[in-house]
């Protein structure tokens, strides 16, 4: 049986009228990956932003190690704050330094949160060793997914969030990166939550999906049986019955 790492009950989010976020109920298993879809405007990063500190919620409950001895209320913390409870994140448009290396981004995330992480067995596992002594700045697009992805985990992180890690990538790079994240998360027992509109990459690589419609979650439960679930399909996807 697997234990949740996070919890979120009742989580809301405003801006003026619209309600980005509508009551949502949302849970991670430990050592699993989970899809979060839904069309553009569904809500799906704000809520992504609620739980990892960059929104403060109106309303509702976020925990850690959910009914576990370790419990920890993640509600209206700081972004920093999670990085040292072991969470982290990406972004839709990648966020490098310009005049750091690919080496140089990782050793930062691991000094600041203070990680056990071994950067040159880290760029491996990501294919990115060959890159390591190069300026981030001057990589191709993949690449840089690659290493932002890379910082991430070199925090020590043991939740990863990924807000469109396929985004501007081909195909190819797309699978090749989905071989990667599969190898990292058996290498450093990670769990993820990923955003994607990718289905071939949320197919590839998810255990469960959410899938949100006007801030609310419409459906939940094995990749497959969202993906097909003819809610999913007309809200989602466009198509008609």
């Amino acid at each position: 049986m697997c234990l949740d790492i996070l919890l979120c009950e009742h989580l809301s989010k405003s801006f003026g009228g619209v309600k980005a976020v509508d009551d949502v109920t949302f849970h991670l298993e430990e050592g699993k990956v989970t899809g979060l879809i839904g069309g553009n405007g569904a809500g799906k990063t704000t809520l992504f932003n609620l739980l990892t500190g960059f929104l403060p919620a109106d309303g509702g409950g976020i925990f850690l190690y959910p009914g576990q001895k370790q419990e920890i209320s993640l509600y209206h913390k700081q972004p920093y704050e999670y990085a040292h409870f072991g969470i982290a994140r990406t972004f839709q448009n990648i966020r490098l330094f310009e005049t750091l290396s690919v080496k140089e981004h990782l050793i930062l995330a691991k000094h600041v949160c203070k990680s056990g992480i071994d950067v040159k067995e880290l760029l491996g596992q990501l294919g990115i060793g060959k890159l390591a002594e190069q300026n981030a700045n001057f990589l191709s697009y993949g690449d840089k997914r690659r290493v932002e992805i890379g910082r991430a985990i070199a925090t020590g992180a043991r939740l990863l969030f990924l807000d469109e890690p396929c985004a501007g990538l081909s195909e190819e790079e797309s699978r090749g990166l989905m071989g990667a994240l599969q190898g990292a998360k058996e290498k450093y027992s990670l769990t993820i939550c990923v955003i994607e509109h990718n289905m071939e990459f949320i197919r590839g690589l998810c255990d469960r999906v959410y899938a949100m419609d006007f801030g609310k979650i419409l459906c939940e439960g094995k990749t497959e049986d969202v993906l097909c679930h003819p809610a999913v399909r007309r809200a989602v996807f466009g198509e008609d019955f």
